[in-house]
């Protein structure tokens, strides 16, 4: 079979591929006819709200002992949605956890 033919048998195959992709990469069309799609709650974060759940005793003691670290809250239930810093060292990290978990 010739170079050229292989390339005419290889380009419904290729074609078939690229529309599907279309069809993935486009978040307003399903390919799912189960898909369930929620709708987005997230908001600016308020500053005060914010600063309140800073000075909580819980981020507070937190930010004592890591004062570079930064966190922004979930302000519908009041806990950390991101928090990020430099690296915490830990001697014994599969016990740290532990210790962690059970506090």
């Amino acid at each position: 079979m010739s170079r050229l033919s292989s390339i005419f048998l290889a380009l419904p195959f290729l074609f078939s591929a690229l529309s599907a992709l279309g069809q993935w990469s486009d978040p307003t069309i399903s390919v799912d006819p189960h898909e369930v799609r929620l709708n987005s709650t997230w908001s600016e974060p308020d500053a005060a709200i914010q600063s309140r759940f800073r000075a909580s005793p819980f981020w507070s003691e937190f930010h004592e002992a890591h004062d570079r670290w930064q966190v922004q809250f979930d302000q519908a239930t009041g806990t950390v949605h991101r928090a990020y810093g430099p690296a915490i060292p830990v001697s014994n990290a599969p016990n740290w956890l532990m210790e962690q978990a059970e506090a």
